[in-house]
Parts: C-alpha cells; sequence; structure tokens
C-alpha cells in the first residue's frame, strides 16, 4: 500500500506556493490509504474524486481548477465539481491541456527511444515551461525551438540525462 500511495502522489505536484496543494496531497494521501485498506482493488480516480469532495466540504472557497497534478494519470476534474468558471480560470484548464499533452509528446518520445522521463514533480514545472515556450525546450528555448528535440537522445547517451532533466537514460535513477 505504501508503494502505491508513494508511486501515485508523484502525480501530485508538490508546488506550497499554491494555497490549495499541500493540503490536497496531504488529503489524498490520507482518504488513499482508507481507500486501499478497505478495498485494495479502488481505483485511484475514485480516492482522487473522494478527496475533492472532502476539500469542498470543509473548505467551500476550494476551486480543484487550482490544483497542479497529472491530469493524464488522475483524469480531470469534472466541471460539475467546480466553482462556476471565470475567464482566469477557463484559460488555466486550456493551459492545463497543453501541458499534458507535452507531457504524453514526451512519454511517447522517451518510449520510442529506449529513455525514462524524470520524477514528475519535476516535469510538470517543465511541461509549464514548454507551454509557455510554445513546445519549444523549457530550458533553451532559442536554441532548441522544439522539444523533444534530437539533441536529448545524445545527452542522455553520453551525461545520462538531458539537458533540462526531463529525459534520462534507462540506467539512470529517476531523480
Amino acid at each position: 500500500m505504501n508503494r502505491i500511495l508513494q508511486d501515485e502522489i508523484q502525480h501530485i505536484s508538490p508546488a506550497k506556493a499554491k494555497r490549495w496543494q499541500p493540503v490536497f496531497r496531504m488529503t489524498y494521501k490520507m482518504i488513499r490509504r482508507q481507500d486501499l485498506g478497505g478495498n485494495p482493488a479502488t481505483k485511484r480516480r475514485e480516492s482522487f474524486l473522494r478527496c475533492i469532495e472532502n476539500i469542498k466540504r470543509t473548505f467551500p472557497e476550494f476551486n480543484p481548477v487550482d490544483l497542479d497534478y497529472d491530469t493524464a494519470f488522475f483524469g480531470p476534474v469534472p466541471l460539475d465539481n467546480t466553482r462556476p468558471l471565470d475567464a482566469s480560470d477557463k484559460e488555466r484548464l486550456v493551459l492545463i491541456a497543453e501541458r499534458d499533452k507535452v507531457m504524453r509528446r514526451w512519454e511517447d518520445f522517451a518510449e520510442r527511444n529506449n529513455l525514462k522521463l524524470a520524477c514528475f514533480r519535476d516535469l510538470i514545472s517543465r511541461a509549464s515551461q514548454a507551454v509557455e515556450q510554445r513546445a519549444a525546450c523549457p530550458c533553451l528555448p532559442r536554441e532548441r525551438p522544439l522539444c523533444p528535440c534530437p539533441e536529448a537522445i545524445k545527452e542522455c547517451q553520453e551525461k545520462g540525462e538531458c539537458f533540462c532533466g526531463v529525459f534520462i537514460s534507462q540506467g539512470s535513477e529517476v531523480k
């Protein structure tokens, strides 16, 4: 159970600057532990949605649109679980969708080239940077206008990871 929880929590960003992120991570751990203890076959999505409902009951101002997590892993927040969306929320949902596209592209690239992705905590911020850079390298946008770039494969072979630390070679430890 602890291993499952440890693996899953990597898909929820620890961004402490966001008001609800630490509350969400802590609540998810607690609810997921309860769910797995009661029924080891409980789907993570069920625990995820229970977590959102639990926080909403305690804090009515909570809006799950503000969370940073891997929507490809947990699925998107159903819009009926959010307060009425304003323009900034809608913009954020578009950015999250774009970030998830970048991450899926990275996953495909890693699989095709026998690479691994770095720890999710780093990936969410890197993918957000790539979206802001219009799909360019999050760290070297001028030098590398598209991410993933061909240099990533060579860097992983030579140094064990690409310049940004998004991709690592199969023999390297995930950070």
